[in-house]
C-alpha cells in the first residue's frame, strides 16, 4: 500500500491553484455538513493527500491534523500550509495520538487493506459522541450500473470507469456501508450524495455517455448522484469480532 502511494502519486496537485482547483469546493461543501453537528474541536483528516481540507477545517476555527502515507506530499503540506501532519498508514498511526472529537476520510476507505479494520482504528481515536465523516463512490449508483452495461455491451472492460480496482482496493454499495458502520460503533445522522463531471469517453463512444450527462445536475445528483457521504457518530466502542473484513472474491456484484 505505501508503496503504491509513495513518490510522485499526488505531485499534479503540489501547488496551491491546482489543490483548490480540484478539490476546494468538494472540501467546503464537508465543512458545511459536518459544522452543524460538530462545530469545534480537535480533527483528523486521514489520507489528507497536501493538507487542503484539514487546512479549510483549520480556518474554521477546528485544531486540525492530517495523515498522509506519502511523505513527499506531507512534507509539502506542512511547509505551505503550516499543518501538522502526520507520515504513516493508519495501522501505523498510534492511538496515543488521541483523542479527536472528528476524524474524516474522504475518499479513502476504499483503498484501505481492510475496511473494518480501519473503521475500528478510527473508532479508537474518537472521542465517545465524536464524528467521523466518510466518503466514497457507490459501485452500483445508476451511473455506476449503466457504466457496467455498456462494458457487457461493447466488451470493452475499462468502459466500466466508476469501477477503480485496482486503484481502489475495495468497492461498496450503500447497503454494504451501513453493515459497516454498524459493526463498528457508528450511527449515521446524515447521509448525502453528490455527482461531478469528468473527462468522460472519447472518441465515438463519447456519445455513449449522453443518457447519464443529466446527473450532474445538483438537484439529481442529490438523490442519484455516485459519491456517497456520510457523516458518522461514535455511539459505542467497534465490535472485537467485526475488525477483519472476510472478502468473498469471484462474485459478481449484486446491486439490491
Amino acid at each position: 500500500m505505501s508503496a503504491f502511494y509513495r513518490g510522485e502519486y499526488h505531485a499534479e496537485l503540489l501547488n496551491d491553484e491546482a489543490d483548490d482547483r480540484a478539490f476546494g469546493g468538494k472540501f467546503f461543501r464537508y465543512v458545511n455538513t459536518i459544522r452543524p453537528f460538530f462545530p469545534s474541536g480537535r480533527a483528523l483528516d486521514i489520507g489528507c493527500s497536501t493538507g487542503l481540507f484539514p487546512r479549510m477545517m483549520r480556518d474554521c476555527g477546528y485544531r486540525a491534523e492530517g495523515l498522509e502515507v506519502n511523505a513527499q506530499t506531507a512534507q509539502w503540506g506542512v511547509t505551505h500550509y503550516g499543518l501538522c501532519i502526520h507520515t504513516g498508514t493508519l495501522e501505523q498511526f498510534s492511538i496515543s495520538n488521541g483523542p479527536y472529537d472528528l476524524i474524516t476520510l474522504t475518499d479513502a476507505l476504499e483503498h484501505t487493506e481492510d475496511p473494518l479494520r480501519s473503521l475500528g482504528l478510527v473508532n479508537g481515536l474518537l472521542k465517545m459522541d465524536g464524528g467521523a465523516m466518510v466518503t466514497f463512490p457507490d459501485i452500483c449508483s445508476v451511473k455506476s450500473r449503466y457504466y457496467r452495461w455498456l462494458a457487457v455491451l461493447t466488451r470493452r472492460e475499462w468502459v466500466w470507469t466508476t469501477c477503480s480496482v485496482p486503484h481502489h482496493t475495495w468497492e461498496f454499495t450503500k447497503r454494504i456501508a451501513l453493515q459497516c458502520f454498524a459493526k463498528t460503533g457508528f450511527s449515521v445522522i446524515s447521509f448525502g450524495r453528490s455527482e461531478s463531471l469528468h473527462d468522460g469517453f472519447m472518441g465515438r463512444l463519447a456519445l455513449l455517455e449522453m443518457p447519464v450527462r443529466p446527473l450532474s445536475i445538483p438537484f439529481l445528483a442529490r438523490r442519484f448522484g455516485t459519491q456517497m457521504e456520510f457523516l458518522l457518530r461514535k455511539t459505542r466502542a467497534a465490535e472485537p469480532a467485526a475488525v477483519r473484513w472476510t472478502p468473498s472474491f469471484g462474485q459478481n456484484i449484486a446491486c439490491p
